[in-house]
């Protein structure tokens, strides 16, 4: 996957599942309206270490299907 085709967010979590930067409802905003100007065909959505805390990854999930309610989004 080429790297103009992420969008990215600042969120982030230690190696124990504390936060270490919160993720805001404006930026889970931006980054959906990123990624729909990208017209994809289906999305994954991956946080480093969310499987110790999936809140921050559901939160995307969501956000995403809702903006692009016709594009399969996935957690991996």
């Amino acid at each position: 996957m080429p790297r103009s085709r992420f969008v990215e967010v600042e969120e982030r979590l230690d190696a124990f599942g504390a936060g270490v930067k919160s993720l805001t409802p404006c930026e889970v905003a931006d980054a959906a309206e990123a990624l729909a100007t990208l017209e994809p065909d289906a999305v994954a959505v991956s946080l480093a270490f969310s499987y110790l805390d999936p809140v921050h990854e559901e939160m995307i999930e969501q956000a995403f299907n809702a903006r692009l309610a016709e594009v399969p989004v996935v957690q991996l």
